[in-house]
């Protein structure tokens, strides 16, 4: 809705409403899960029992039936779980023309999202109890920001705009949980946790604010020679009074080439611009709570039959915790030819990073926990590359495309009195030693783990016997030349942040009808396939080997393999090494989508666009896994 009234008013009304709902879409491939066991999963288990029904019995090639993990399919057939989402957004501006060089803008924007969670477990996947939870959550909040701007010409050569801003915000989630034990019948579902026999219940609310202020002029000479100042305050919510404010100027200036006289006769170049800019930008994204003390229970025997419960530090308050800045510096180029058929932008930035917003662990003699620190910096410098424009374009049929591509390079300066720090400990998956490390003078996203030099043959006995393996174990670069292989021989093995990304998309249009064809890819990224070393080797969490090449497994007539003995009982098995470190890069079709017009003189009421697409079609990649467009966080490694 847009109206104007008084003359000097302008007010616009967006209103928006939103329903989605899912179903099994909560597997994140954690330990035990479905989409975890499936490739580890013995080719010789039955999902089926004898009776034509499911197979209740877990399996594991160490403790043998009853002990280990449960039937995937079963699992996946006999829980349930769903989520509905509803919400409605609000946005509005008021325009209020105060004069014919002074105007003000109010917006304000609010809405509410209200999600419900639910899933049942049936008594097969539950330990003969069936058990249901629900979960309700809102998220909701509001935005206002008045933008108060001057702008004016003078003698025909000078443009400028004066700008101030205030904007405050407010974020506001509630939620309440439920869950209970022995439902029966369970044919209810999450809708009657009341007729369990166990319950359990619990909720939360966070609220966080951000308040700012912003000032900037913007002076243009000539439509050539272009100034921007700025300069910005923001205080939030998640800091402690003394350090909510942080403060961030910033300056750019282009030059309009083709606005120069000298350009004037020629008609090739329709655009060329030089930009270069200086600026303080800041982070404050951390948990709404995360720098306040919090504290966890823990269980100790004292050395007697029962345990008793006592709480101890989860995490430690930091009063002097500050924004994260980051400082950049840019340069760039806009050329457009052709009358703006073709067009090129190039940018080279470094950006260096102050005060990192990092998790540190704390002794356990002094507490125990994780503490929010600000930490050291890290440097950053890269280019990116666009290239767009509409080669083709006649009465029926044109193209148009768009390529981005991207390199950027990190290194850490320096982190304070801590030299190193170890993230990514995967709890909850196969491995428990943390996989990546920050260390000074090391890229972000180093991975760090064992150096596999292959398989110990027959004729390196006396050499394996050094190290406590025989013929058949794999061999592991002794780093610290101890003749043991422990974590100390740890070192970065490879990075998780790629060195080129890019994007490449295109529009062909006949008449009414459209085709959007987008492909994307990465190009020097290193995946930790921890699924595929755990599928093609034996190791405690995997009970079998499911892979084609871990068939390729040594023995005293096939000394070249490409996997240890199965059968040693001298060897190890680190999936944190190098011979798990497999190439991330790809190229996907990543969308695709037919669409057609229907133009209101055909419907009579609107135009109306009819679109069929499809996402993710096809992967080209050397990675064996799932998808080489995985995360590298913690949970999914």
């Amino acid at each position: 809705i847009s109206t104007t009234f008084l003359k000097k008013f302008k007010l616009d009304l967006d209103l928006t409403a939103s329903s989605s709902s899912g179903l099994n879409t909560n597997d994140n491939g954690s330990k035990g899960s479905p989409v975890w066991v499936a490739p580890i999963m013995s080719p010789t288990y039955s999902p089926y029992g004898t009776n034509g029904g499911w197979n209740p019995v877990k399996f594991d090639r160490f403790s043998g039936p009853g002990v280990g993990y449960m039937n995937p399919l079963m699992v996946l057939n006999e829980r349930y779980s769903d989520y509905h989402n509803n919400g409605w957004g609000l946005n509005t501006k008021l325009n209020y023309q105060i004069f014919s060089d002074l105007k003000l803008d109010v917006l304000f924007s609010t809405g509410t999202s209200n999600n419900k969670d639910g899933s049942i477990g049936k008594s097969l996947i539950a330990n003969g109890s069936s058990g249901a939870s629900q979960k309700l959550t809102q998220y909701g909040g509001w935005q206002n920001s008045n933008i108060l701007t001057y702008h004016k010409q003078f003698q025909e050569i000078h443009d400028i705009t004066v700008t101030a801003v205030n904007e405050q915000s407010y974020s506001d989630v509630t939620s309440f949980s439920a869950s209970a034990g022995n439902i029966d019948p369970i044919s209810v579902g999450y809708d009657n946790l009341g007729i369990g026999t166990t319950k359990n219940a619990g909720s939360y609310r966070e609220e966080s604010t951000l308040q700012s202020y912003l000032g900037r002029v913007s002076y243009s000479l000539l439509n050539r020679y272009l100034l921007t100042a700025s300069y910005r305050a923001d205080a939030s919510s998640k800091f402690f009074p003394k350090n909510k404010w942080a403060y961030f100027p910033s300056a750019a200036f282009a030059w309009r080439v083709t606005e120069e006289p000298f350009m004037k006769n020629q008609a090739v170049i329709s655009n060329l611009k030089l930009r270069s800019s200086w600026g303080l930008t800041g982070n404050q994204g951390i948990p709404v709570y995360g720098n306040i003390g919090t504290y966890s229970n823990l269980n100790h025997s004292f050395g007697q039959q029962a345990s008793f419960t006592g709480t101890s530090y989860g995490g430690t308050t930091n009063p002097d915790l500050k924004w994260e800045t980051t400082e950049q510096a840019n340069i760039g180029v806009d050329l457009g030819v052709l009358n703006g058929k073709l067009n090129v932008s190039v940018d080279y930035y470094e950006k260096k990073t102050h005060d990192l917003l990092l998790y540190c662990a704390v002794p356990q003699y002094d507490g125990g926990g994780n503490i929010l620190k600000n930490i050291g910096q890290v440097r950053n410098n890269g280019i990116d590359i666009t290239f767009n424009g509409t080669p083709i374009t006649t009465k029926d049929f044109s193209w148009s495309f768009n390529l981005n591509v991207s390199k950027f390079q990190n290194k850490v300066i320096k982190l304070g009195d801590t030299k190193e720090i170890y993230t990514g400990n995967p709890n909850n998956g196969m491995i428990s030693s943390d996989i990546f490390v920050i260390k000074e003078g090391e890229s972000l996203g180093a991975i760090y783990g064992y150096v596999w030099d292959g398989i110990y043959t027959s004729s390196e006995a006396t050499d394996a016997a050094k190290l406590g393996f025989k013929p058949g174990d794999n061999k592991y670069q002794d780093l610290d030349g101890d003749n043991k292989i422990t974590s100390a021989d740890r070192k970065i093995i490879g990075n998780s942040t790629p060195k080129l990304s890019w994007g490449f998309s295109n529009t062909f249009t006949y008449k009414n009808l459209s085709l959007d064809i987008m492909l994307q890819g990465i190009s020097g990224r290193d995946i930790l396939n921890v699924m595929y070393g755990a599928a093609s080797t034996i190791i405690s969490d995997a009970p079998s080997i499911t892979t084609i090449d871990g068939a390729n497994y040594w023995s005293a007539t096939n000394e070249n393999a490409k996997f240890a003995n199965p059968l040693t009982s001298t060897g190890k098995n680190n999936l944190v090494s190098t011979q798990f470190l497999q190439n991330g890069s790809y190229l996907k079709v990543k969308n695709i989508a037919l669409s057609y017009m229907l133009k209101k003189n055909t419907t009579k009421f609107a135009d109306l666009k009819l679109t069929l697409s499809a996402q993710n079609l096809l992967t080209f990649t050397k990675y064996k896994g799932y998808d080489p467009e995985v995360s590298t966080t913690s949970g999914d490694t």
